[in-house]
């Protein structure tokens, strides 16, 4: 084995940023299981590294590769989602692959990137009918993700094939394909019949809830399974619920069943009723009586299971696992009715446990300013030593827009955590005057460890009014340094600095040229913001109108053409 081979790669990812010739260096090696462990390590950084290498990736595909090196390619195309589609005039090589694994994930892959694919749909047809079983399923969810209408038969044939594996494909498909509406409730009808086979309920549930409407008469046999034993099915069943939320409400038998399982001698059962409910939100506030007593319901399911204390899962929400979470959930989430409740779920923020202070936090968060009167109450939790409650504590003082609480939310925006910093200087750009009083607190953080808070401080001078506004120099700076996120932040910022911004104006432009599509969009955005300053970058506008990456980018183009007047709608 050469040094080449047992060095490169680990000497390689010790560095920050690669030069191209490195990578060809590396992809241009004998080795296969070496170039595929590049391509992974590429993909890993994320969709900006992948886009900038991208040509060499696929490049790779023109060389005898075995299978891994193909399954590796496939997996970074997915990071560039949407923004690499002009990439997929590769995946029929894939499709057409004699290894079905590679196959398979060429399938995903095609699912992934999207509308780019739908050139690919009748090579994909013919491998969901004849494919092998994990060939089918791939090719079934991408007709969906793919939007494939022309081929729902096929979708709508798999939801009755042998396999469950491909059954579950095919629920989803079903949810995304935008299936008509005739086929939409037939097949609402056998999806509903599916939900019997265990290994199915969880697809099940979460495509009836993707029809919407169009499966409005199966909301009472969805009702039916929040009583399941499997946590992860009620969770599915109790989403889903909520996307059908004006059927079940409207159907006596199902809001009723409902009701009835608020009263279950099964701790868990009450928790998935409430929190159906509170993902019905207004539409259940003739429960809201029921749900006051889970205020002072003392049932907790215990957190360390086998399978999670062995790793095997992640630990559910805490409301399906706490009936005072819940029960504060569901009535934070139900609006003016919920806020007749506000001094019953200010009276958690005393909770011992942690969990139960931050789902009272983020209901007393969800009622707004209706529940204003609640503020002071929240306030010593901004010095809680969960530094979670902390957040939430100061997110919830955002959304309730209490002035008075401006100097307590700026006392935190040097916490040691991160996503408390985060919180406090959200909820301070919500704050108008008075929390820009502490704008200074705010500018100090453009210089932070953590590049979200950096973000977040960008974010919050941009919404300070005409006090941000005299910052933009110190945003432009941040623009040209720092990585991705704070740029983003930084663009949004200075389309919203007005003359401030406008000065800035070729700056903001050159990134309508990046190749990140959402700074692409943002840089857009901004300048349909400045009138008769930008109109000379109109042709950059104009060409984003047909951006690769879609809607994401193509549609904030499209507006700030409009907005400027160089293009009709």
């Amino acid at each position: 084995m050469t040094t080449l081979e047992t060095t490169a790669v680990p000497t390689i990812l010790l560095t920050p940023q690669w030069a191209p010739e490195s990578v060809d260096e590396i992809l241009g090696i004998p080795r296969d299981s070496q170039k595929a462990d590049m391509i992974y390590a590429i993909a890993e950084r994320g969709e900006v590294e992948v886009l900038n290498y991208m040509p060499t990736i696929v490049g790779v595909l023109d060389m005898d590769v075995n299978a891994e090196v193909k399954v590796a390619v496939c997996a970074a195309l997915r990071v560039g989602g949407g923004a690499a589609g002009d990439y997929t005039t590769r995946l029929p090589q894939l499709l057409a692959d004699t290894d079905d694994l590679v196959v398979s994930e060429a399938c995903y892959t095609a699912a992934a990137v999207g509308s780019s694919a739908k050139c690919l749909a009748s090579t994909i047809n013919s491998l969901a009918k004849d494919g092998s079983e994990s060939v089918k399923m791939a090719a079934v969810v991408a007709l969906g993700s793919i939007g494939a209408v022309e081929y729902t038969s096929t979708i709508t044939r798999a939801l009755s094939d042998t396999s469950s594996e491909v059954q579950k494909a095919a629920c989803l498909a079903v949810g995304m394909v935008g299936i008509s509406e005739e086929d939409g409730k037939n097949a609402a009808t056998e999806i509903a019949s599916i939900s019997s086979n265990p290994r199915c309920k969880i697809e099940a549930a979460t495509a009836l809830g993707m029809l919407g409407d169009l499966a409005c008469e199966q909301s009472e046999a969805l009702c039916k399974q929040l009583d399941d034993g499997d946590e992860d099915v009620r969770l599915a069943v109790a989403v889903s619920i909520g996307q059908l939320a004006s059927s079940v409400a409207a159907n006596d038998v199902a809001f009723n069943y409902l009701k009835g399982l608020l009263k279950s001698d099964d701790g868990r059962f009450r928790c998935a009723a409430a929190v159906a409910l509170a993902n019905m939100k207004e539409h259940a506030s003739a429960a809201a009586e029921d749900l006051k007593d889970f205020l002072y319901d003392d049932f907790i399911e215990p957190l360390n299971t086998s399978v999670v204390a062995g790793g095997c899962r992640a630990r559910c929400p805490s409301a399906l696992r706490r009936t005072k979470c819940a029960g504060a959930l569901a009535l934070g989430a139900m609006g003016s009715k919920g806020a007749e409740f506000a001094d019953e779920i200010a009276y958690l923020l005393e909770d011992p446990d942690w969990e139960v202070r931050v789902a009272a936090c983020d209901a007393i968060a969800a009622l707004g300013e209706d529940a204003k009167d609640q503020a002071t109450k929240i306030i010593p939790l901004l010095e809680d030593e969960k530094y979670f409650v902390r957040a939430r504590a100061a997110h919830a003082l955002g959304q309730i827009k209490d002035p008075d609480t401006a100097a307590n939310l700026a006392d935190i925006v040097s916490d040691a955590c991160p996503s408390v910093k985060e919180e406090a200087l959200a909820a301070l750009a919500k704050l108008g005057d008075e929390g820009a009083e502490h704008i200074e607190k705010v500018f100090e953080r453009l210089l932070d460890f953590s590049i979200t808070v950096r973000a977040a401080a960008i974010r919050t001078l941009g919404n300070m009014g005409e006090k941000g506004q005299y910052y933009a120099g110190a945003v432009v700076q941040r623009l040209l340094e720092d990585p991705p996120l704070v740029k983003l932040a930084a663009l949004e910022a200075l389309g919203q600095m007005e003359d401030h911004g406008v000065a800035y104006v070729e700056e903001i432009a050159d990134f309508l040229n990046s190749p990140v599509p959402e700074l692409r969009a943002a840089a857009a955005t901004a300048l349909g913001k400045f009138g008769s300053e930008a109109e000379g970058f109109s042709s950059g506008l104009k060409a984003l109108r047909n951006d690769p990456a879609g809607e994401l980018v193509s549609k904030p183009a499209l507006e700030a053409c409009i907005a400027l007047g160089v293009c009709e709608g």
